[in-house]
């Protein structure tokens, strides 16, 4: 549950920063120079090995540099324009003497299954998040795999394995 929650307030503080309070600083494509620091910082990671996916070249990227205790950058980075129906990840950075440090990543993988929660509809969805320091709640230097919805092939709020959860992402993709 500790995962969940963590992925909760991920996804909260997401909304606000798109929600216009001016936190971001509107959205971009990752050709743009601003975001060259933070593409640095990525690819000095072998995300692959860690399980993250890679990111289109046409994705939609909000940036938020708002130094805080937590990190100084936040990429939102979305696989399409439609924003939540398609795969998207808040990437956050430290700020460097030469630029950005990659510290942690939170993927969302949207499933096309909707059920009932506290009354609201939810879609179903695989989050997979690796953190280098440990201050979202999850173990660090280690992929956490979970899913939440109505799927009893997995277990909602359960650790799971990416090859648990690789085939229904190939599924989910073909449904969408």
């Amino acid at each position: 549950m500790k995962t969940r929650r963590a992925f909760f307030l991920i996804e909260l503080l997401v909304a606000v920063f798109l929600s216009g309070c001016g936190f971001a600083t509107g959205k971009d494509l990752l050709s743009d120079p601003k975001l060259a620091p933070m593409l640095q910082a990525m690819a000095a990671v072998d995300r692959a090995a860690l399980g993250l996916t890679p990111i289109p070249t046409n994705a939609l990227v909000y940036l938020d540099i708002h130094p805080g205790a937590r990190h100084d950058a936040t990429l939102v980075v979305f696989d399409t324009s439609a924003r939540y129906h398609g795969v998207y990840r808040n990437i956050e950075f430290r700020k460097t003497a030469t630029g950005y440090t990659w510290l942690r990543e939170f993927e969302t993988h949207p499933g096309p299954r909707t059920f009932t929660q506290s009354g609201h509809t939810a879609h179903e969805e695989i989050f997979i998040s690796y953190d280098t320091t440990g201050i979202s709640g999850v173990t660090p230097n280690k992929l956490h795999v979970s899913y939440h919805g109505p799927d009893s092939r997995m277990v909602s709020g359960k650790e799971l394995t990416l090859d648990e959860v690789g085939p229904i992402l190939i599924e989910w993709s073909q449904k969408h």
